[in-house]
């Protein structure tokens, strides 16, 4: 007959591998529960926006729906989107937990129109999230502002084709002008900022040196103007980075009343290429960000290979910034 210390021990022994195998099988469990908020995107479990801020992202969504299908596009490595892959991305753009969303590439916008209305719950949902393109043209590259209305609201939208001091704005497509949009916090109608949505030019340097000083100059025409707000905030696919000399980033910043907002983690931002997804921002503006760097949302963060982010997002990993907006 065993001793009482022995049956203590074993009974003690017994509890710790039950222990043990329950710990296991409790992570067993969570374990794929984490996967899959982490493949739908749940940027607020781990990135939190802060109490009275605002989160802005730029975002390139690769030819947006016609890789490979487009005549510009035909070595694109995947096709168009299937349902099921768009499904995912409207969940991993929702996870973002953004205000506004500058977009680029948008080449087919009834199909941005088909990604709201995912985003939104269906067509005839009546879900938050509004959109502004250029036209409805099913070919052209345009750039776009996607928002939440129930965390800002729309005071008025348009697109900057010209300016007084420079003109018409410099690019080989005029369809890809920058997308320009006043926004207000929800429920604070006397605070405004402007969004500034653009895409830089890939075909040469100096036309994105054109572009960069023809945003300077639009923008010094913005705050030269009693009735718009000081807050300016740009947004975009540069298509070339904040290195010295690089455009369109000189060009922006010549004016100095535009600053580059730098990242505070790996800042490649293009898969295979550099850092060309950026923010600028007027001094007022500047001063709103409590974090004074932006954050790059890479593959890294969903558990798949850049492989596997771009056959359902992009070539591009979004950007984003927290931008307060309380007293």
């Amino acid at each position: 007959m065993p001793s009482k210390t022995m049956t203590a021990r074993s009974t003690t022994e017994l509890l710790n591998i039950l222990t043990r195998r329950a710990v296991c099988i409790c992570l067993l469990l969570v374990w794929p529960l984490t996967s899959i908020s982490l493949a739908e995107g749940e940027l607020a479990d781990t990135h939190p926006v802060p109490a009275n801020h605002l989160r802005f992202v730029t975002w390139n969504l690769e030819v947006f729906n016609q890789r490979n299908t487009n005549p510009f596009h035909k070595g694109n490595p995947n096709g168009p989107r299937t349902p099921a892959q768009l499904n995912k991305l409207a969940k991993r753009i929702i996870g973002l937990k953004a205000a506004i969303i500058s977009l680029q590439e948008m080449n087919d916008v009834p199909a941005l129109y088909d990604l709201r209305d995912r985003m939104n719950g269906g067509k005839e949902a009546k879900g938050p999230w509004q959109v502004q393109a250029i036209s409805d043209s099913t070919t052209r590259q345009q750039n776009a502002l996607l928002w939440d209305d129930t965390k800002v609201a729309l005071v008025n939208a348009g697109f900057a084709f010209s300016t007084p001091s420079a003109g018409m704005y410099p690019h080989e497509f005029a369809y890809r002008s920058p997308v320009t949009c006043l926004f207000s916090p929800k429920g604070n109608p006397e605070r405004k900022f402007r969004m500034i949505g653009i895409h830089g030019s890939w075909q040469t340097e100096d036309f994105r040196k054109d572009q960069g000083r023809w945003l300077s100059a639009y923008i010094a025409d913005l705050l030269k103007d009693p009735n718009q707000p000081r807050e300016i905030i740009l947004a975009g696919d540069m298509n070339g980075t904040n290195a010295p000399g690089d455009e369109p980033h000189e060009g922006i910043i010549s004016g100095g009343h535009m600053f580059y907002i730098p990242k505070r983690n790996k800042d490649d931002t293009a898969i295979g290429g550099p850092s060309i997804d950026s923010f600028y921002l007027t001094e007022s503006a500047r001063k709103k960000l409590t974090d004074p760097t932006s954050f790059v949302v890479r593959n890294d963060f969903y558990g798949e290979s850049e492989t596997e982010f771009r056959l359902v997002c992009s070539d591009h990993f979004p950007v984003f910034i927290d931008y307060f907006v309380g007293e």
